[in-house]
C-alpha cells in the first residue's frame, strides 16, 4: 500500500480527495438514512478528520504534510464508500441480517485500518498507536453523530455489536 507521503502534494489533490470522499459518502448512506442526514453526517465525518489532522500535524510542526495526508486519506474513504454503496443498498432496513452486520463490520475493520495505515505514515507512529487512535476517533465520532443524528435500526444494531455505541 502507498505512504501518504508517496502522493502527490498540493492542494488540488486536497480538493479532489475531499470532494469524491464527500460525494461517495452521500451516496452511500443517503441509501439508507436519507440524503439530508447524509450531508449532516459527511460534513460532520470529514471535517472532524481533517480538524484531527490538522491538530496533530500543528503539534509536530509538519503542517505542510497535511493536504497530502488527508487528501491521500480521502481519496482512500472515497474508494472505501464505493465499495460500501452497493453493501448498503442491498439492506431492506426492515430486517438486519447476519451478512449485514459482517459486511458492515467488515467496511468498519476496513476504514480504521485505513485512517490507522495514514495516521502511521503522517505521524510516523507505530501500528498500535495508529489502530488505537483511529479506534478512539471512531468511538467519538459515532457518540457525536448518534447525539445530533439518532440512528437508523442497522446503524444501531451494527453499533451495539461492535461495542462502539451503548444504548
Amino acid at each position: 500500500m502507498a505512504k501518504p507521503q508517496d502522493l502527490p502534494a498540493g492542494e488540488h489533490q486536497l480538493l479532489t480527495g475531499v470532494v469524491l470522499s464527500a460525494v461517495t459518502y452521500v451516496l452511500a448512506v443517503a441509501s439508507f438514512d436519507g440524503v439530508g442526514n447524509a450531508i449532516v453526517q459527511a460534513f460532520i465525518e470529514i471535517g472532524l478528520t481533517g480538524l484531527l489532522f490538522w491538530v496533530g500535524l500543528s503539534i509536530v510542526n509538519r503542517t505542510a504534510r497535511f493536504a497530502q495526508a488527508f487528501g491521500g486519506l480521502c481519496g482512500a474513504n472515497a474508494m472505501l464508500q464505493i465499495v460500501a454503496i452497493p453493501i448498503f443498498m442491498s439492506g431492506n432496513g426492515a430486517e438486519f441480517t447476519p451478512v449485514d452486520a459482517f459486511s458492515q463490520f467488515f467496511l468498519i475493520v476496513w476504514s480504521l485500518s485505513l485512517m490507522g495505515h495514514v495516521f502511521r505514515h503522517t505521524f510516523e507512529t507505530s501500528i498500535p498507536v495508529s489502530i488505537a487512535v483511529a479506534f478512539i476517533f471512531f468511538v467519538f465520532l459515532m457518540a457525536l453523530l448518534s447525539a445530533v443524528i439518532p440512528p437508523s435500526l442497522p446503524q444501531t444494531v451494527l453499533l451495539q455489536a461492535t461495542g462502539a455505541w451503548m444504548v
